[in-house]
């Protein structure tokens, strides 16, 4: 079924009118854009999943019968596939589901690889009901879902199967203690670590490079009975008793000459010879997939396959069934004999899988595109059409954090004047807006500075609802403005318990008025009569204010009360000189300050209800020449100071905070003792809140290299008729 595109219309789906609708409610009137790309005859799975691409399994894959619960092998090795940078960084929200878009199917992510530029896979095992020869099967690939717990389930894709092996967890030196190679079945038959050599490229992602004494040991002995399948990719250094798998005495499946394979198993109750497997035509430096079968039939000769096909085998017939269970042990070792090459997806049945199915699983591996097809993305594109011409998409990286964290005020710094932006928005970025993932949700934003001329140059700050540890947290810039437009209340970007947010950009001359971003409207006015003052600086971000430590500072009116149940203070600082006791915050009740010492240490002093208690950061100096990001967290017990979003010092316990602390001054903390800050200082804030460990860490980072911690896509152009143009 061809997709099918509408742009510009509204359209009746339940889905996308509730999130649109609910998006309008919550903020403003806006006029949107719906394009539509999906299949009209596929239910959609849930919201929560924004996006899905179609998976075409060919008809040829199963050749011979019908084939029932068989895992399909799903490689995307377009480097330019969405599903890259939409996705969990661990593929965990990844849910595969059958034509109908809605009935789930089991799962096994293999390898993702979604950061290797040039290098980006991902291989995923999708159980399929089932095969039927010339009848094309399709699936749905569905992600974009960030906050979502892991979707696989890896147990029932391999119910066939008594042992699965990736070989994926290869890495360098030898840790027999652990178990380091994963069973993928229920069974948990894990491998330890008994191979030295590095993470080498396998058939399906990576695989074990075994040099010749290298082999990996199950922590129990995996017992199958008298029918049963061992399989797996090979890629050998030389063809002479090349163990694949086997026990440490009598079961075993190995190469042992260029044409002829080896296998030999359940000897206790009857003696069998070794069995061969003639006209294999094996050779080196290359993938093979080999097979040593069982059908536990009275008379049956144990057979052979290469790449699917069945080989001549000779040996005593099996006789007197049942026979004892068969002990696999070991893979790429029996007794004395080693593999040298590269192994991968070695699997151990306790079935006798039919020939249809070994050969459907060396077509489907050998290459994967030849009949697994990937479509192109589906979903709905929002857009507030009446508006904007232009988006551009800007993502996130996720290990900017550890832990979720909401509300977050995250900066957009965009300095190439090439980006379409300058050219195409508002010559006051009036017409700036930001949006969730989903295209329309309008987000709180602040532009602390927009330039067209040179050095053009957007600072944004952007309220983003959560920033996910695992996955992109992705959001869109809109510009290029056709109609009137209200922007979002900029204090709204600072909900998330400040009390005040100076950005330190205004022009500093005695009597300016310096802007608190928040809601407490705590704004400070210059005092400078004696014009000693640095002016303005270059800041951090945007401009800064750089203060001389003569009589410069602002004076907070009416300023902000810290909370007795804690409070955090963090700033920019560059260049701290030695005056005694230099502050960049202090406060009404002295001496309670923070800042600077005349050491050159971070230091914050607090008063308590009982005494002062000061701790300074004795291990770190405040050295020339560079931006430090420095904060302080004052608790009900104890005062701590983070540097570059790391802690570095605390004071001793104390029982309670004083009450009446004001936060009332910007560049000195006392009048009559005249402590004057002597330094840059850029983005001053004081929280009502104590700031965790890991939202001052993210701080720091996404500050301090806002080009490592954001990426933009080309623009998107949104032409009048409703066709969507990437901008390149």
């Amino acid at each position: 079924m061809a997709q099918k595109a509408v742009c510009g219309l509204w359209i009746r789906d339940t889905r996308i009118l509730n999130r649109i609708s609910f998006s309008l409610n919550r903020c403003f009137a806006l006029t949107v854009a719906v394009c539509v790309l999906s299949d009209a005859h596929a239910a959609w799975l849930d919201a929560a999943w924004p996006h899905r691409q179609k998976i075409t399994i060919a008809g040829t894959l199963a050749t011979v019968g019908t084939l029932t619960n068989f895992p399909v092998l799903v490689q995307i090795i377009a480097q330019d596939n969405p599903v890259f940078r939409k996705t969990q960084t661990n593929a965990q929200d990844i849910v595969f589901t059958a034509a109908d878009g809605v009935t789930r199917l089991a799962h096994e992510i293999d390898s993702f690889r979604p950061n290797e530029v040039g290098n980006q896979a991902l291989n995923a095992w999708v159980r399929v009901p089932e095969l039927a020869p010339g009848v094309e099967t399709v699936l749905y690939l569905y992600y974009g879902n960030p906050a979502v717990s892991d979707q696989q389930d890896r147990g029932t894709v391999w119910a066939e199967y008594a042992g699965v092996w990736h070989l994926e967890e290869e890495r360098s030196g030898l840790n027999p203690a652990l178990q380091l190679y994963r069973d993928s079945t229920t069974n948990g038959y894990h491998g330890t670590d008994n191979v030295s050599t590095n993470r080498l490229g396998g058939r399906v992602g990576n695989g074990s490079g075994m040099d010749g004494d290298d082999y990996i040991q199950f922590n129990r002995k995996l017992y199958t009975t008298n029918d049963f399948t061992v399989t797996a990719w090979v890629n050998p250094e030389r063809l002479s008793w090349e163990a694949v798998a086997g026990d440490n005495s009598s079961r075993y499946l190995m190469l042992f000459s260029s044409s002829q394979m080896i296998g030999r198993s359940a000897v206790s109750n009857e003696t069998h010879t070794e069995t061969y497997g003639s006209g294999a035509n094996l050779v080196t430096g290359v993938w093979q997939h080999v097979t040593f079968r069982s059908t536990g039939v009275e008379g049956d000769i144990r057979g052979f396959y290469k790449n699917g096909t069945q080989l001549s085998a000779s040996s005593t017939p099996v006789l007197n069934l049942p026979l004892a269970a068969d002990p696999w042990y070991m893979i790429g070792k029996f007794s004395s004999y080693y593999f040298h090459g590269v192994l991968d997806e070695v699997r151990i049945s306790d079935k006798a899988l039919p020939q249809a199915w070994l050969d459907a699983e060396y077509r489907n591996v050998s290459s994967p595109s030849a009949y697994v097809t990937v479509g192109k993305e589906e979903g709905a594109v929002y857009w507030p059409a009446a508006y904007f011409a232009y988006r551009q998409e800007i993502a996130v990286a996720p290990n900017v954090t550890q832990v979720p964290l909401t509300n977050f005020p995250m900066l957009v710094a965009i300095t190439n004047a090439v980006n379409p932006l300058f050219t195409f928005a508002a010559a006051d970025g009036g017409d700036i807006l930001f949006t969730a993932a989903d295209g329309v949700t309008p987000l709180p934003h602040e532009i602390e500075r927009y330039r067209t001329s040179a050095p053009a140059s957007l600072y944004a700050w952007v309220r983003l609802p959560v920033l996910y540890p695992a996955a992109l947290t992705r959001f869109y810039l809109y510009y290029g403005r056709t109609g009137a437009f209200t922007a979002l209340n900029r204090t709204n970007v600072w909900s998330e318990g400040y009390l005040g947010v100076w950005h330190l950009g205004e022009p500093v001359t005695h009597g300016q008025t310096n802007y608190d971003s928040t809601v407490s409207a705590a704004h400070g006015v210059f005092q400078d009569g004696s014009a000693r003052g640095g002016g303005d600086a270059a800041g951090k971000i945007a401009g800064a204010d750089a203060f001389q430590g003569f009589e410069d500072h602002y004076v907070l009116t009416p300023g902000v009360q810290c909370s007795s149940n804690g409070f955090t203070v963090s700033a920019w600082v560059w260049d701290a000189n030695t005056n005694d006791y230099s502050m960049y915050e202090g406060g009404s009740v002295d001496p309670s300050y923070s800042g600077i010492n005349k050491d050159l240490h971070p230091i914050c002093s607090i008063t308590t209800l009982t005494t002062q208690r000061t701790v300074t950061a004795y291990n770190t100096y405040i050295q020339k020449d560079r931006w430090y990001y420095l904060a302080l967290l004052a608790t009900p017990t104890q005062s701590q100071v983070y540097i570059d979003g790391t802690l570095t010092s605390s004071s001793v316990s104390y029982t309670a905070l004083d009450p009446l602390r004001r936060a009332k001054y910007i560049g000195r903390c006392n009048i009559s003792k005249g402590y004057c800050f002597d330094g840059t200082v850029d983005e001053l804030r004081v929280s009502g809140v104590l700031r965790s460990a890991e939202w001052l860490k993210t701080c720091y980072l996404t500050q301090n290299e806002p080009g490592a911690a954001l990426s933009f896509r080309p623009p998107e152009y949104c032409a009048p008729n409703g066709t969507l143009i990437t901008v390149q």
